[in-house]
């Protein structure tokens, strides 16, 4: 409950925060830093697994399963038509 309320705070500030001084920080710089955390957590994640084996796996079916359903087009699609309804610069998809 605890965790829920203090993910909840942070989302609210660091929104409040990125509405304020959204003008004066570059978009591809909060990609570039999120991009580079996310990489971070996935190989620190990744190294502390004890079924190495059942992760790649996991990695390629879930892959192969994607790329069968077409996953990114129907992401896109949803994206775009989220983009219509809210409006959005080209960097929104």
């Amino acid at each position: 409950m605890i965790g829920t309320i203090f993910n909840t705070l942070t989302v609210l500030v660091g929104s409040s925060v990125g509405l304020v001084i959204k003008r004066k920080v570059k978009t591809e710089f909060v990609f570039d830093v999120v991009g580079l955390f996310t990489f971070y957590l996935g190989v620190d994640m990744s190294l502390k697994t004890a079924n190495p084996v059942g992760l790649i796996l996991g990695l390629l079916i879930g892959t192969a399963l994607g790329e069968r359903v077409k996953l990114n087009d129907m992401l896109r699609t949803l994206a775009e038509r989220l983009k219509g309804r809210v409006g959005g610069d080209s960097l929104f998809v």
